[in-house]
C-alpha cells in the first residue's frame, strides 16, 4: 500500500514539483492550497504524512500544524 501524504502548499509551481516528485516515487499526493482547505482534508482522511508551508492563505502553517497536534493528542 502506498504510503498518502498530504501537501499543504499555495504556490502552484512548488506544489506541483513536489507532488510530481512524491507521485513519481509511488506516493498517493494529496494538495491543499490553503491552511482551511489543508484541515478540511486532515480531517477527512488518515495521512501518513503531511507536508505544511509555513505562510499560507486562511490559516498559517504554524497554527494548522498546532491545530493537527492538538487532534492527534486527544486521540491518545
Amino acid at each position: 500500500m502506498n504510503a498518502r501524504l498530504l501537501l499543504v502548499e499555495d504556490d502552484p509551481e512548488i506544489a506541483r514539483v513536489v507532488r510530481d516528485m512524491l507521485v513519481r516515487d509511488d506516493y498517493e499526493v494529496t494538495w491543499a492550497t490553503t491552511g482551511l482547505e489543508g484541515w478540511e482534508d486532515f480531517q477527512a482522511t488518515n495521512y501518513d504524512l503531511v507536508l505544511v508551508d509555513l505562510m499560507l492563505p486562511e490559516m498559517d502553517g504554524l497554527t494548522l500544524f498546532k491545530i493537527f497536534v492538538g487532534k492527534a493528542m486527544s486521540q491518545l
